[in-house]
């Protein structure tokens, strides 16, 4: 992707609070002015094994806010804060991150930059008045870059082993304008590293070492009363840290591990960046699908309404892992939902058409004699139609109630999802669905399956499932599925 911008910002004007010897020294400063120019491209490549990111930019100031000096009769020189009427910066950045195997990543980044102030007459650091025309911002080194190795990969069902080596290189840069080698800092390099051990349950613990070579460096240089004072960096620290995630619960979702690849299509929610996905963002099903009560919900009511249709019952139960897997089965469904949902369209489709061809062996007999295929585009209606009912009238009743319009827009949204997965007539609106629900009740029937379904989830056996929920949206949505009444004389119950 190729991109272009030009922004504008600015930086309010403020009083600084110092311990000053004099007045001026606490004098306010104006108003910085930034427009910035960017072009960049960013690239996925090797099947979203290799991203490249790479930006030039040009920076203009007006009146930016530097710390500078000014003469005082005790002290020679006192900083103080003072505006720069014209400034420039400009540069190149370039990130690069490799995932060569299952739990490798190797990550790099660098930064060349010029600085320059223009036209500025200020003071030194011994007090004197000097031009600083052409000279560089204060703290800029002209290069930078840091290279960070990382793994993590499971020892077992529970725990992972996590690992990083990170260095970090910049170049020499000055604490003041003038060019005295007193004011500078060094060029200087660390490596950072560490080792640990993590467990799903919230326990961690890792060794860890800073500056591991033990490098002498400092980061910043004052000058005060005519003594200069260099701050140095600590030399090489390590220890051993051991945690515990309180919030473990919380935050569970967003800490399990999201899929790269399903059915050998590698999976990137972010890339190629950019490109819009199915539905927009401004759609309902954004709004609903992103709600872990809804999904919990809303998940159980419509696989209960599928499994009322025979067909659909017993090619799920006879040819998925379902009845030995359901935390697995039911996130790889999840995440299939999700990316159809969020994920950029091209990504969303590859998938589903994975989807489709793993389905398309699908075929079979009910125990009453009755011939299904998975792709017979009637069961495909009802499974496209009972997913968004649900999802949609379990957000409503236990997150936020919607208006009418909005859940006939979810309903037709709906349809350009369905149709990726071989659906051919979804309702587009609530009242079409009770519609399609009256026109194929006389083929529901009770059976066993279903209450070994419901036992499933309310004994915790698939409570974790990700469609994703929280850990009591199982148990919730039993006891919806159970309580609430029937619609509208159908028979059936979210």
């Amino acid at each position: 992707m190729l991109y272009a911008s030009v922004s504008r910002g600015y930086k309010s004007g403020t009083t600084p609070i110092n311990a000053a010897n004099l007045a001026r020294q606490n004098a306010p400063v104006k108003q910085e002015k930034l427009t910035a120019y960017e072009v960049g491209i960013k690239a996925t490549l090797a099947d979203r094994l290799l991203q490249a990111n790479l930006s030039a930019f040009y920076y203009d100031y007006g009146d930016k806010q530097i710390s500078t000096y000014f003469a005082d009769p005790i002290y020679t020189a006192l900083s103080r804060l003072d505006n720069v009427p014209q400034s420039k910066a400009y540069g190149v950045e370039g990130e690069l991150t490799i995932r060569p195997a299952t739990g490798l990543t190797l990550a790099a980044n660098a930064l060349w930059l010029k600085t320059q102030i223009n036209n500025y007459n200020g003071t030194n650091a011994a007090g004197q008045p000097e031009n600083f025309d052409g000279a560089q911002f204060i703290y800029s080194p002209k290069f930078q870059g840091s290279l960070t190795l990382a793994y993590d990969t499971p020892v077992s069902d529970t725990v992972n082993l996590t690992g990083a080596v990170s260095a970090r290189y910049q170049s020499k840069s000055n604490t003041i304008f003038e060019d005295i080698d007193l004011y500078k800092i060094d060029a200087y390099g660390t490596v950072n590293a560490s080792l640990g051990l993590k467990d799903e349950s919230g326990w961690s613990v890792s060794l860890w070492a800073k500056n591991l070579f033990d490098r002498y460096y400092w980061s910043a240089v004052a000058s005060n009363a005519n003594v200069v004072v260099r701050f140095a960096n600590q030399p090489r620290t390590y220890g051993l840290t051991v945690g515990y995630d309180f919030l473990r619960e919380k935050n569970r979702v967003a800490r399990l591990p999201m899929q790269s690849e399903y059915l050998g299509t590698a999976i990137d929610f972010a890339a190629p960046t950019g490109e819009p996905a199915l539905l927009a963002p401004d759609s309902v099903q954004w709004r609903v699908y992103k709600n872990p009560i809804a999904l919990g919900i809303g998940g159980i009511a419509a696989v209960l309404l599928e499994f009322a249709e025979p067909r659909i019952r017993s090619g799920v139960w006879d040819h998925s892992t379902y009845k030995v897997d359901p935390i697995g089965r039911s996130r790889r469904t999840g995440l299939v939902a999700m990316l159809a949902c969020y994920g950029p369209a091209s990504s969303a489709k590859a998938v589903i058409g994975q989807v489709n061809r793993l389905h398309g062996k699908v075929k079979g007999e009910t125990p009453a004699g009755a011939r299904y295929r998975a792709l017979d585009p009637v069961l495909l209606d009802w499974v496209a139609a009972t997913a968004s009912y649900g999802f949609l009238m379990a957000y409503d009743r236990f997150v936020h109630p919607l208006s009418g319009a909005d859940k006939d827009r979810f309903m037709a949204d709906g349809d350009a999802i369905g149709r990726e997965f071989g659906a051919r007539h979804t309702p587009s609106t609530v009242g079409a669905f009770m519609t399609m629900m009256d026109d194929l009740e006389p083929a529901f029937e009770p059976h066993p399956i279903i209450f070994e379904f419901l036992d499933m989830i309310q004994s915790g056996r698939a409570r974790r499932a990700a469609f994703p929920a929280s850990c009591h949206c199982a148990r919730i949505g039993v006891a919806a599925s159970r309580s609430y009444p029937a619609q509208a004389g159908t028979g059936a119950a979210l």
